[in-house]
């Protein structure tokens, strides 16, 4: 048994770093058999098919980055009376804690980014276990402090506020050129209070559109 638990989660990490590095569709079974020092009929026994293997990959990286981020996040979901403001700089917070990692850099979030713009059977888990639940937080807590926004215009703004965190965690190299300084913890803090105050003000002049 622990045997077949090993070659189990050999499986899943050379399929993790595999799918980081390409599509679903151009990963084939017997790359990532020889990278887990397996058999490729390893894969059927363990997952059943190369899909399930990939959903199971797109799962755990999800899984960890939720457990990653549980400090932060998961005791502010009940609370009802929370100021937006606190909502939006623990979720800025969570994810920049988040791009600090260089397996969460190198893997993780190429294998999310790569799924969402170019879907594959992983698109609708990603939507529905990472973005939706992220998504239905941030949309409650905006119509609760900001009732006179459209659901609609809610949406839009937390797509530009997610915009916003992906560009600056994305984009490093190109902002330590375009400001000349390093993306330190000063760097970094400066940006999260301009995504916040920049999103609460553009939710603002919204609430006094509509």
């Amino acid at each position: 048994m622990s045997d077949e638990k090993t070659t189990q989660e050999r499986l899943l990490a050379a399929g993790t770093a595999l799918f980081s590095k390409k599509h679903y569709s151009e990963t084939s079974t017997r790359e990532i058999a020889e990278a887990a020092d397996a058999n490729v009929a390893a894969i059927n026994y363990h997952f059943g098919s190369k899909e399930n293997l990939y959903k199971e990959v797109i799962r755990k990286v999800i899984r960890d980055r939720k457990e990653s981020r549980k400090s932060l996040i998961d005791p502010l979901c009940s609370d009802e009376s929370l100021p937006l403001k606190k909502l939006i700089e623990a979720f800025i917070e969570g994810h920049f804690e988040l791009s600090d990692s260089d397996d969460i850099c190198a893997v993780d979030l190429p294998l999310v980014f790569r799924e969402m713009s170019s879907p594959g059977p992983g698109f609708e888990i990603i939507v529905e276990e990472m973005i939706r639940p992220n998504h239905d937080l941030l949309f409650k807590h905006i119509r609760r402090e900001y009732p006179s926004i459209s659901p609609e215009r809610a949406s839009m703004c937390i797509a530009s506020l997610i915009a916003q965190i992906i560009h600056f965690i994305r984009a490093r190299k190109v902002l330590e050129s375009l400001f000349g300084r390093e993306y330190d913890t000063d760097f970094t803090s400066r940006i999260s209070q301009h995504i916040v105050e920049f999103s609460l003000a553009g939710m603002e002049a919204v609430a006094c559109e509509e």
